[in-house]
């Protein structure tokens, strides 16, 4: 079963499926772009609509901290899932992939704002 301080050594000491790696990396970066740009922001128009009672939604402090941080929030609680089951399934290869990958993802996530401005400006 999963035990994390024996597991973490060895996560640590296997070398990397770079192909796994780089499919994990890529797919798990286009959704959490998709969500923080598209998925998250429909969700909430879907639910409170255009109004007075979505402007006073919009302006709590909730909203705030879900509108910012959901995507990522997603996204490492994906990679966690995903990394016991490997764990569990004793493929510490593939378990190392998403620990990369969430380690990675939460870096950039801290300068999204940059990232997009330069993407922004480049079309």
């Amino acid at each position: 079963m999963f035990n994390p301080k024996h597991n973490m050594k060895e996560i640590l000491n296997v070398k990397t499926a770079l192909g796994h790696l780089s499919i994990v990396f890529i797919l798990i970066l286009f959704i959490c772009v998709f969500l923080y740009m598209l998925g998250i922001p429909l969700i909430y128009w879907a639910t409170f609509g255009e109004g007075a009672s979505s402007d006073r939604t919009y302006e709590m402090p909730i909203h705030i901290f879900i509108e910012n941080w959901g995507a990522l929030i997603i996204i490492l609680l994906a990679c966690a899932i995903a990394m016991i089951y490997n764990l569990n399934k004793r493929d510490i290869r593939h378990s190392k992939s998403y620990l990369i990958t969430a380690a990675v993802i939460s870096v950039l996530y801290i300068f999204r704002n940059p990232i997009i401005d330069v993407f922004i400006g480049i079309s």
